[in-house]
């Protein structure tokens, strides 16, 4: 098959036109003179120059972490309850709502139950936002009323009110100052005393600002932040802003299940007495203890074993997501033990079960063990 040159060369020019930029195939176009034989090596010069040049990113950026999620135990939680801030405050769990029309309120919750053992509502054209507990009071910040309220952390009591300029989102406390976002990519440090921005940083991961963040928890030295409508939670280094690494969070309740664009993931509390960290979302009908660990952890589990009436044994485990697991039976043979590969299973974040069937001829024994992550 025989192509004519000029026209490989102007079928080129015309996509160079499109998928590069016009003057960039201009300045090429003119470089061209047409002679019998002498385009074929400077056409094969400047295509490898372009396929170089498509395939050399415009930045090279690093990847941040991702890190992946267990769940440890589950409790109920109301399904009214748009949650928009969480925390734990010696021992109890204490949660803020928000929503117009009496639906934004201040709770202390029954966390074994989701009962609500105390409660406070807001104005009905007020809508709540996030919480925090430090200085010796808890504040709750509002959406776009410029107001935040001042509680007694123990009674929940109110004892004041103040101002602020901006929309409220999230609030946390470090120690020292109060951090709260406002749905950008910014946080802002504020005066316990005060509330004045004493600091501000712009929060990025390898990719540039992050946007959106939402619900603040400080997490043993870091701050951890729901991005809104994302399953994801930003690790943040407090000094430098740099998102260290991600959370992902999906799989962890199918809420988009719910039908309601606005049931979220959002919500984070952390016991630093205890360890223990809690997680849910807005209207969601679970708070979730979870665990979390770089994606691909290799871990040995520690198996539950039930038998039905059936005479089928169900093991059950739980798992980080995405990691690989095997599930390997020991038979005891004499002096020797033996290993054999029942089922490799990948997890799920939640409760893994498989079924066995009971063999009757000796004692059989289960052991679950980590797989390194498939390259």
């Amino acid at each position: 098959m025989q192509v004519d040159n000029h026209w490989v060369v102007a079928r080129w020019l015309d996509w160079s036109q499109r998928a590069l930029n016009k003057p960039m195939a201009d300045s090429l176009a003119r470089s061209m003179k047409p002679g019998p034989t002498r385009w074929s090596s400077r056409v094969l010069a400047i295509a490898t120059w372009v396929l170089v040049w498509m395939h050399t990113p415009q930045s090279v950026h690093a990847v941040t972490a991702v890190h992946t999620f267990k769940v440890i135990a589950t409790y109920p939680h109301d399904t009214s309850a748009f949650t928009q801030g969480l925390l734990i405050h010696q021992g109890r769990l204490i949660e803020g709502t928000g929503g117009y029309h009496g639906a934004s309120s201040l709770r202390r919750v029954d966390m074994a139950s989701g009962t609500i053992q105390w409660m406070t509502q807001l104005a009905w054209n007020v809508f709540g936002e996030g919480i925090a507990v430090g200085a010796g009071k808890l504040i709750q910040l509002t959406w776009q009323n410029q107001q935040a309220f001042i509680y007694d952390p123990v009674s929940l009591e109110q004892v004041g009110s103040f101002g602020y300029e901006g929309q409220g989102w999230g609030l946390t406390f470090d120690g020292q100052r109060f951090i709260m976002s406002d749905g950008s990519s910014l946080l802002s440090w504020r005066d316990p005393a005060s509330f004045k921005v004493v600091k501000s940083l712009q929060i990025k991961d390898t990719q540039g600002p992050v946007m959106r963040l939402n619900e603040l928890e400080w997490v043993a030295g870091q701050i951890w932040a729901n991005q809104w409508q994302t399953d994801r939670v930003a690790r943040i280094d407090p000094e430098t802003g740099q998102v260290m690494a991600w959370l992902d969070l999906e799989g962890l309740y199918a809420w988009q299940a719910l039908g309601d664009p606005d049931a979220v993931l959002n919500g984070i509390a952390y016991d630093d007495v205890s360890n223990r960290l809690l997680v849910t979302g807005k209207n969601w009908p679970w708070l979730y203890e979870i665990e979390t660990a770089p994606k691909g952890t290799v871990e040995a589990a520690k198996l539950s074993v039930r038998v039905d009436e059936s005479g089928a044994a169900w093991l059950s485990f739980p798992s980080f997501k995405d990691s690989l697991y095997r599930l390997d039976r020991l038979l005891l043979e004499k002096d020797r033990v033996e290993s054999q590969s029942v089922a490799e299973l990948l997890g799920t974040g939640h409760l893994l079960q498989h079924s066995l069937l009971v063999d009757d001829q000796g004692a059989s024994f289960y052991r679950v063990v980590g797989l390194p992550a498939q390259e």
